[in-house]
């Protein structure tokens, strides 16, 4: 990352906090509308990389796509331009929650619905954005935030930011949720490569680690090109069988055996959604039955015991003790 810009007003009205995050296109700051006084995200450009006009045309492309996306589970983007300073920049809604991965280093695994549910927001979040024609290409635990005090909001940022291969990364983990042909070099991402991503994000809400991991970079890129996800009942026994299935189906090696839209990932979520909420809502009438069996045979268990014991207690009336003359 350059230099921090907190404390720097952009356009004369964005007002620079903290520094969230950043990228090959730019920093993102958490900000302020000095003039309405509401939270807002900033990403700047590095001044030193808008000095390349193509850099600059490559934020605006990025920003462009990006204004295209509306959909509740998107950082939704309002404005974007160059101020009289020459700071190039993209103003956002505010990024509020926590990383979906600092949420599974924390808490860990998912339960099956749970997880299921995250899935399919972030599913509405892909179709949404390729419908506008933009492809994510970098999705991953740490690009979902988790936002809201009840039930489970989603929103997914970063679109069009470059994966760890065309950044550069290093950091092994980053290469978790890179779909295989990417892995093998193609530099064409497409709805497939996005579907593969949020599969093995799934994977891993439900597993507590990616499909994949390693110790460099090269090691997690090959297993992705070479090596099949080992089951989830490795890891847990209680994911239903067609939800292992779907994600088998997400995790293959060819584009083309893979869901082939985000929306149809979305539908297949959904039928085993209904699958896990029949199954919650058949859950307390089966206890209840087998908490009311075993009422009754601890009853009768009880009853025979009071009766055997009423019967050994009895006297013979041949062997009582007669009374002195």
């Amino acid at each position: 990352m350059g230099s921090s810009l907190t404390g720097t007003i952009i356009a004369e009205k964005y007002k620079l906090g903290n520094l969230l995050r950043g990228n090959e296109y730019g920093d993102l700051y958490d900000a302020r509308h000095a003039l309405m006084d509401k939270p807002v995200a900033v990403r700047v450009l590095r001044p030193s990389l808008a000095a390349d006009s193509e850099n600059v045309e490559k934020f605006f492309t990025a920003a462009k796509a990006a204004s295209k996306i509306s959909d509740p589970h998107v950082q939704n983007l309002h404005d974007f331009g160059t101020d009289h300073e020459g700071f190039v920049y993209a103003v956002y809604e505010p990024l509020e929650g926590k990383t979906l991965k600092s949420v599974i280093t924390e808490d860990g695994v998912f339960p099956a619905h749970s997880a299921v549910e995250t899935a399919t927001q972030i599913a509405a979040a892909l179709v949404a954005s390729h419908a506008a024609g933009q492809i994510h290409g970098n999705l991953s635990t740490e690009n979902v935030m988790l936002t809201g005090s009840e039930g489970i909001a989603v929103k997914v940022v970063e679109f069009g930011s470059p994966n760890p291969l065309i950044d550069e990364r290093t950091d092994p983990s980053d290469f978790a949720y890179l779909a295989p042909e990417l892995c093998s070099g193609s530099d064409n991402p497409d709805e497939r490569s996005d579907v593969y991503s949020l599969g093995a994000i799934l994977f891993e809400m439900l597993a507590g680690v990616p499909p994949f991991t390693g110790d460099k970079p090269t090691d997690v890129m090959v297993k992705h090109m070479e090596e099949i996800p080992p089951p989830l009942t490795d890891y847990r026994n209680d994911v239903p069988d067609g939800l292992e299935t779907v994600i088998a189906r997400t995790l293959s090696k060819s584009p083309d055996a893979r869901q082939q839209t985000a929306q149809e990932f979305a539908d297949e979520l959904t039928m085993v959604s209904g699958t896990l909420t029949e199954q919650a809502a058949a859950a307390p009438q089966n206890n209840l039955w087998k908490t009311a069996f075993i009422v009754l045979v601890g009853m009768t268990l009880l009853g025979t015991f009071l009766i055997y014991g009423t019967h050994m207690r009895r006297t013979d009336p041949a062997t009582v003790m007669q009374p002195d003359a």
